[in-house]
């Protein structure tokens, strides 16, 4: 790596990874490098629902009450909910580690400059990066992760294969070793209209984001409040402030047809 000063790089599996396999990472690089790590952190009410329709559109099948019901099981630790799991294992792993509150960063020149200055970059170079992004992961209509999640439940019980198999994944940190990606344009245009059309009769409000929040966001304010770079003090350090997706991706429709 001679005459490169310094390399950023973005890999959300990181933050997903077990220990194990993280050390291991982190023992390959540190040999060559001064190691940071940034960890964005978003808060519930507008990342679960993000999270739960990227999982439904890949591979599972669960409706969103149930997807909330486990995530925030305590025993389980799920990663998609414990932040404050996540910041510890990561900070254990790396001890120059950055947190930063994804809302804060919104209301505040936005994320891109945020994620400079945590990194300790130039500023014009957040100039450049602002003038030239484009949005990636665009979340899809929520009729259609819908409808991908009802073929997930579909193909998984034809396949004889686990249901929910990539939020499963994320959990215990193994391998989804299945992912359907469904392409809805192969699927007729009427067909796939009519079918979409059904789904919005079992339409149903968003669930609230579970309490069990309030033990996380606690443990991140006694434990790892100094790891964060743009706290807000009257908001919190992952206070809310970005819009809530009028629909998680469910329509509380069953998750296979009858």
């Amino acid at each position: 790596m001679q005459g490169i000063q310094r390399t950023f790089f973005s890999a959300e599996l990181v933050s997903t990874l077990p220990d194990g396999l993280l050390k291991q990472l982190v023992a390959d690089l540190q040999g060559e490098v001064a190691l940071t790590l940034i960890v964005t952190i978003r808060h519930w009410a507008s990342f679960l629902p993000s999270r739960y329709g990227k999982n439904c559109e890949r591979r599972d099948s669960q409706m969103y009450a149930r997807y909330l019901e486990r995530v925030s099981d305590p025993s389980l630790q799920h990663k998609d909910f414990s932040f404050d799991q996540v910041l510890e294992t990561l900070h254990g792993a790396v001890a120059d580690t950055r947190a930063l509150s994804f809302d804060n960063a919104v209301l505040d020149g936005g994320i891109v400059d945020a994620m400079r200055s945590a990194a300790e970059f130039p500023r014009d170079l957040a100039d450049e990066l602002t003038h030239t992004q484009t949005r990636v992961n665009v979340s899809k209509p929520w009729e259609t992760t819908e409808l991908k999640r009802i073929l997930n439940g579909i193909a998984a019980d034809l396949l004889k294969l686990p249901q929910d198999d990539l939020f499963n994944a994320i959990a215990t940190g193994e391998k989804c070793e299945r992912q359907f990606d469904f392409d809805l344009g192969r699927v007729p245009t009427d067909l796939r209209e009519d079918l979409k059309a059904e789904i919005r009769r079992f339409e149903s409000p968003i669930p609230a984001v579970p309490h069990a929040t309030r033990r996380v966001e606690e443990r991140l304010s006694s434990e790892f409040a100094h790891l964060f770079r743009n706290r807000n003090l009257a908001g919190g350090l992952v206070a809310h402030q970005a819009k809530v997706p009028d629909h998680p991706g469910t329509a509380g429709f069953p998750r296979c047809c009858p």
